[in-house]
């Protein structure tokens, strides 16, 4: 791959007119300055609102043209950068760190800001976008497609079983969200000089979303200590679960996860530009602070293995190096903690603050195994929740005992219908893990599809890294696997299809993956002992 331009550097200007040129650099700066404005006052309000989040209210009592006003507020920026064509991947990159927008309805699959950019970015492409649908080269995304084949059979199979005309919605507004997003990754898995420019663009453009972030955690880490007897979902102004940092994301967790897979994507934004950062240099200084702030479990143990895998790589192992004293210090002061004010307050002996940790059970998951045993319970081969269903819907006519059967068959190969074992609504118990939710939603048949193509990812990046044509092309396919990893280890401990940077994750992903493991057919060039230590190979003595 080639590198890509400087950060916020490009020299194109837009059609204005001749009294009034606006640059690429300031409508990049301004954008991403309105959409983190935008989030910050739907945050406050819908913090209002809902009285910090521990009232009985919930966002749909919002009154609607309040909801309707804030998301038009992110949609005419978008539409606008759209219709030029050239902002596509770049905004693609930003959207996943903006976070939620206002629900509103007729639109239950657009969440979060990158769920919008996602479904406009396809209706762009395929009106206007290249015409090649050409990915030969990516097995990972047909494995997607087909994925997504059997999730339009399960919703549309389960709509003649049970009638449930709530269940269809959820199904429909899973396809929606899900067949842009693979229209997405089929567009951009054709011609290299496209997944070029993708690649590039999403980049630039995520790096400008983790410098908005920062600055967004840097505000919110005083209103932290300020605000500490608050409980609920929206506490400090709606940038807070309880005292755990959330910022403009759905939850601390996506918070923690988002953190954690943008520390290789900035590194591998400074290594493709050769240049050093002060500004990301700080961001990254930041961000094991902001784990730890986050309270996410997992987030903490998948930081210190990320932390440990990039030493391996000597190219990185300075720059990280540098990171080691401030993960140091966080960990030691809020490591075992959910709440880095209960720590800070711990620290300073404040007892009550000291029972607030969870050192004894921090590898407790006694919850999550009755959630899994839960579910298992209702899973579709050993029982069935066919009665729960029909109960949600007064239209469904019994059918004869063989149907029944049939029935049940039918849903262990193809689930209960996309998207409903995401839904706390939904009947079903909460797996809380990504595999189990998959069998309950697409069945056997989704859960192997959706496994092949994470697994599929992983082993090509893997190869990639392997067999790059030069160094730094391997370090790009390293890092990338280390920005791949979070991404994959989230799906254990939660339920991350519709979480908005994680999709975002997924895209650059596919389109680094595109096209041969390796450039012009040389295969066993490199070594694992060259990739990690930077061993040269020893030349063939010729006779």
């Amino acid at each position: 791959m080639q590198r890509s331009g400087q950060f916020f550097a490009s020299e194109f200007r837009l059609s204005f007119p001749r009294w009034f040129r606006v640059t690429d650099i300031s409508i990049k700066y301004s954008t991403i300055s309105w959409l983190v404005a935008v989030s910050f006052v739907w945050a406050v309000v819908r913090s209002s609102y809902l009285d910090w989040g521990s009232g009985e209210f919930s966002e749909l009592d919002i009154p609607l043209w309040v909801r309707a006003s804030i998301f038009a507020a992110f949609l005419l920026p978008t539409v606008a950068l759209l219709v030029q064509g050239k902002w596509t991947y770049w905004l693609l990159g930003v959207s996943g760190a903006i976070g939620v927008v206002p629900k509103l309805p007729l639109l239950p699959f657009i969440q979060e800001y990158a769920h919008l950019v996602i479904v406009l970015t396809a209706i762009s492409l395929v009106v206007t976008g290249p015409r090649s649908r050409s990915f030969r080269d990516c097995g990972a995304v047909k494995i997607y497609v087909a994925y997504l084949a059997v999730c339009a059979v399960s919703t549309t199979l389960n709509w003649f079983l049970f009638q449930n005309l709530w269940q269809l919605k959820v199904g429909l507004a899973f396809l929606i969200l899900f067949g842009a997003f693979a229209v997405v990754l089929v567009t951009t898995s054709g011609a290299a000089e496209r997944r070029e420019k993708a690649f590039a663009d999403m980049l630039e453009g995520a790096v400008g979303g983790f410098l908005a972030q920062g600055l967004i955690c840097l505000v919110t880490i005083p209103l932290l200590f300020l605000f500490q007897s608050h409980e609920g979902n929206d506490t400090v102004f709606g940038l807070a679960f309880y005292e755990r940092i959330k910022s403009t994301f759905p939850g601390p967790v996506n918070f923690g996860m988002f953190l954690l897979i943008s520390v290789p994507v900035a590194l591998l934004w400074m290594h493709r530009n050769r240049i050093r950062s002060t500004l990301v240099m700080l961001y990254l200084q930041l961000v094991p602070w902001l784990v730890v702030m986050s309270g996410s479990r997992s987030a903490r143990i998948a930081g210190a293995v990320m932390l440990l895998a990039l030493l391996l790589r000597r190219e990185m192992r300075w720059r990280t190096v540098a990171l080691l004293p401030s993960t140091i210090v966080a960990s030691y002061a809020g490591f075992f903690y959910n709440s880095f004010p209960a720590a800070i307050r711990a620290l300073f002996g404040d007892q009550e603050a000291a029972t607030l940790s969870f050192k004894g059970h921090f590898f407790d998951v006694h919850d999550r195994v009755g959630l899994i045993a839960e579910t298992m319970g209702a899973a579709p081969f050993l029982s069935s929740i066919g009665n729960d269903l029909r109960e949600q819907s007064g239209n469904w006519v019994p059918w004869a005992q063989w149907l029944q059967t049939l029935s049940k068959v039918l849903n262990s190969m193809f689930g209960y219908g996309a998207g409903v074992g995401g839904y706390s609504q939904s009947s079903f118990p909460s797996p809380h893990t990504m595999f189990l939710n998959a069998l309950v939603d697409t069945g056997i048949l989704g859960l192997v599809l959706l496994g092949l193509f994470l697994a599929v990812l992983a082993v090509r990046l893997l190869l990639k890294a392997l067999y790059a044509a030069t160094d730094a092309d391997s370090l790009t396919y390293w890092l990338c696997g280390l920005a791949f990893f979070p991404a994959l280890l989230v799906n254990i401990p939660y339920v991350p299809q519709i979480w908005g940077f994680y999709l975002t994750t997924i895209i650059l992903i596919c389109v680094v993956v595109a096209g041969p493991v390796a450039p012009n057919g040389k295969t066993g060039e490199r070594k694992f002992t060259r990739l990690i230590f930077g061993v040269q190979r020893r030349p063939t003595p010729t006779t």
